[in-house]
């Protein structure tokens, strides 16, 4: 019994590892199927399961500047649409969030795609946040 827990256990892990950018420290992505145009992708981002309204999506070059950009809809979906005469190679898709990690995506990957992606929260340390100091009187 212990063994198939195992060999379950490892199915699923390299099952779900097949459809992620393989960088575990930026997000989880999955794609869905071909795009409208091949020129395009589509996004659905979530955050644990539920769509995310006004995220950002840019499009960077290998020196970080913002080519293009767009935020998602009510239901989560964004499209960007990739000039025809822009070259793929070394472009990054910035998917970002407040209160999230922001995802890096090669855009060669995703290229003529639906994806969906998933955003993970951002993680906090125990001493983030408002932290009270008494003042004392010097009377």
């Amino acid at each position: 019994m212990k063994y198939l827990i195992i060999l379950l256990n490892l199915c699923c892990f390299s099952a779900f590892s097949q459809t992620t950018s393989g960088k575990a420290d930026t997000c989880q992505y999955e794609i869905l199927s071909e795009a409208a145009t091949k020129n395009m992708v589509e996004f659905v981002v979530s955050e644990n399961g539920e769509p995310l309204v006004g995220v950002n999506i840019v499009l960077l070059n290998r020196e970080s500047d913002t080519l293009k950009g767009t935020i998602s809809h009510v239901n989560g979906e964004a499209k960007l649409i990739i000039d025809n005469g822009m070259k793929i190679k070394d472009k990054t898709v910035r998917i970002s969030f407040i209160g999230s990690q922001s995802c890096n995506i090669d855009l060669s990957e995703i290229i003529g795609k639906k994806v969906s992606v998933k955003l993970k929260p951002e993680k906090k340390d125990k001493d983030d946040g408002v932290k009270i100091i008494p003042v004392q009187n010097k009377n």
